[in-house]
């Protein structure tokens, strides 16, 4: 195992997969520090840097045995990395020390960094950033490793936030790319009301969903998975749920 650190901003659960295609299934999740993005909307922008005073750098060994206990603990079998983005790190030993223990290893991650150990995860959840998160546009780099992959296309899912019209353009790209092939493409309303609880939070939450299901039935896009962001529904914007 290799001496350099995860830096990690929290590992909590169980509790439920918010959004994609595992929704609603119990899970741990493990957040790195650290994203090569700055999102416009980001909910999570306490992950962006590497703070020692704000997170804890774990070696490879300590980090996966501190996941496998709290899996123990809980009876839990899944575990997502997700951040900021886990791909500015190695993960190679932990999906297989995790694996070892029957446990399902699902990432998530923007698609600007996509390294060959990806690959060895069970469910690759690539997000691409629209127009409205002010951040580059990863179609190049997501196109080139989903054919590089085409033998594991099953377990590519691309998912994207959607808070505008243009977003929906970038979307509908996405899909034209890849609806012939093996990966799923998901879309989820995106949360405008980060910074404190917001007592309106679900029913804004589910008039955006209304309206994201009416802009795309407007389009052509059939074979896509259009959901709501279950955590915020039933938490907020809480942390650690």
């Amino acid at each position: 195992m290799s001496e350099e650190k995860i830096y990690v901003s929290e590992v909590f659960g169980p509790t439920i997969q918010g959004e994609g295609p595992d929704i609603g299934s119990k899970c741990i999740f493990l957040r790195v520090a650290g994203c090569d993005f700055r999102c416009n909307w980001c909910d999570s922008k306490y992950t962006w840097s590497v703070s020692k005073s704000k997170c804890k750098g774990y070696k490879e060994e300590d980090l996966l045995e501190c996941t496998l206990d709290l899996c123990r603990n809980t009876n839990t079998s899944h575990v997502i990395l997700t951040g900021g983005n886990p791909c500015i790190y190695n993960f190679s030993s932990i999906i297989s020390g995790l694996h070892k223990s029957k446990i399902k290893v699902d990432i998530e991650t923007q698609g600007s960094i996509l390294p060959n150990w990806l690959i060895n995860c069970d469910l690759i959840v690539i997000s691409p950033k629209p127009p409205s998160s002010g951040q580059k546009d990863v179609f190049e780099y997501v196109k080139f490793f989903i054919l590089e992959n085409a033998d594991i296309t099953e377990k590519i899912v691309i998912k994207i936030p959607i808070f505008n019209k243009e977003d929906i353009v970038f979307l509908k790209k996405y899909y034209d790319e890849f609806k012939n092939s093996k990966v799923r493409i998901y879309c989820s309303v995106g949360n405008n009301m980060l910074g404190g609880n917001n007592k309106n939070i679900v029913t804004e939450s589910l008039n955006a969903y209304r309206n994201l299901i009416d802009e795309v039935f407007k389009t052509n896009m059939e074979s896509i998975h259009i959901l709501p962001q279950m955590h915020v529904l039933l938490w907020g914007n809480k942390r650690g749920v």
